[in-house]
């Protein structure tokens, strides 16, 4: 009898998931209005992304997300829209650094596979290569005195009105994580125009 042995799938390295990111980077349309932005769809490595889908910290490991005073915007139109607490109990955040030095805990079993997979897409977003690509294409020059990097979860009725970005910031990525493909397009966030912004409605947050 003649046997067919299927060769065994090659493992995926971190250069595998780093050369799709940048793949993906390089190929989103960039726009110019209202402001200089990317549209990421399928950023990551569907293996890649399905690992990290599993292995989101629980919201039993994380702070609820109270909004801190901000010097350079406290005193802006815009605060008491962007920084509202009224809804910090249903958004929880977590630094992705924190994880790092976590201990093992029964509220996360999975937690060492987690460290793993959440280090390895700390090293591809801040990587020199993918640094570069964003720099280049968003023309920037300003280098990052640091970098931060949250995870948050929002649980239903959170919302958060029109807003600018903090002024100290370079250079802002999100990425919405679904628990599953049927929610995909149940979440984002809108870009306003500044009209859209002045006209918001502020007793609504």
């Amino acid at each position: 009898s003649i046997y067919s042995v299927c060769p065994a799938t090659p493992e995926r390295t971190f250069k595998d998931d780093l050369d799709y990111f940048l793949y993906k980077l390089e190929s989103t349309t960039f726009n110019s209005q209202p402001f200089p932005f990317l549209f990421f769809c399928n950023m990551f490595h569907p293996k890649f992304f399905n690992e990290l889908r599993t292995l989101y910290p629980p919201v039993s490991v994380m702070q609820p997300a109270v909004k801190r005073a901000d010097s350079k915007m406290k005193n802006t139109k815009s605060y008491s829209a962007a920084g509202s607490n009224n809804f910090a109990d249903k958004r929880w955040k977590m630094s992705v650094f924190d994880i790092e030095s976590m201990k093992n805990t029964p509220k996360w079993p999975q937690l060492n596979e987690a460290k793993l997979v959440w280090k390895k897409l700390e090293n591809i977003l801040f990587s020199p290569e993918v640094e570069k690509v964003l720099w280049d294409r968003f023309n920037l020059t300003r280098k990052p005195k640091f970098h931060d990097f949250r995870l948050q979860s929002d649980h239903q009725g959170y919302s958060i009105g029109a807003h600018p970005d903090s002024p100290k910031k370079i250079l802002t990525m999100m990425f919405y994580v679904p628990i599953d493909d049927r929610t995909v397009y149940d979440f984002g966030t809108c870009l306003h125009t500044a009209k859209q912004y002045k006209a918001r409605n502020m007793k609504n947050n």
